[in-house]
């Protein structure tokens, strides 16, 4: 997902305030917590070629915004629920193209490129692509959530505790890496 980058505190505080306003609008026109707004309802208020905000709390079409994983050069890496009918609920990575890229034809050709051919990629080792669209003036990829820690997580715990990670743990996590890259690697689109 590229470098981390860090958000700046003044534009941290403004996305918080748009997010909690968004959510307090949608939760007063709700009537109700948990129930979801329509598509016309979340787009209610909003001016045409404005793009959405997202943060913990929000809805994006059928997702919830549970949390931000990651945000890169590219794009912001989202925890989020699926919900549908019958109140059935799945756990899933929403990967949202960062706005101002949103606006390049060469970007967004880059970002559905991306997702396109991660959908065809099938083994263990890489995360499975559910969804690929385009709410509100953000296009965002849906993408297999892997409960777990992160190796970094695991690194600070180990720090914490002034132990070292076992050397067979971490060749197993990098022989893993490497064989969902290689599969990537030697992938050939069918027909191209």
């Amino acid at each position: 997902y590229g470098r981390s980058r860090p958000i700046g505190s003044a534009s941290r505080s403004r996305w918080r305030t748009v997010a909690q306003r968004d959510h307090h609008e949608r939760t007063r026109k709700q009537g109700r917590k948990g129930k979801a707004p329509s598509d016309a309802e979340s787009r209610e208020g909003r001016s045409s070629g404005e793009v959405a905000q997202l943060g913990p709390g929000t809805h994006f079409g059928r997702y919830e915004i549970l949390s931000r994983l990651a945000t890169g050069g590219m794009a912001e890496v989202w925890l989020a629920k699926a919900s549908s009918v019958g109140g059935f609920e799945k756990r899933v990575v929403l990967k949202t193209m960062l706005p101002h890229l949103a606006e390049s034809p060469q970007f967004t050709k880059m970002f559905i490129s991306e997702a396109s051919l991660a959908a065809q990629l099938s083994h263990p080792n890489i995360v499975h692509i559910f969804d690929l669209g385009e709410i509100e003036g953000r296009y965002f990829i849906a993408m297999e959530y892997v409960a777990g820690r992160t190796l970094r997580q695991i690194r600070r715990r180990a720090d914490q505790r002034k132990e070292k990670i076992p050397h067979w743990f971490l060749l197993r996590a990098v022989i893993g890496a490497c064989e969902g890259l290689q599969f990537a690697h030697d992938f050939s689109v069918p027909g191209g």
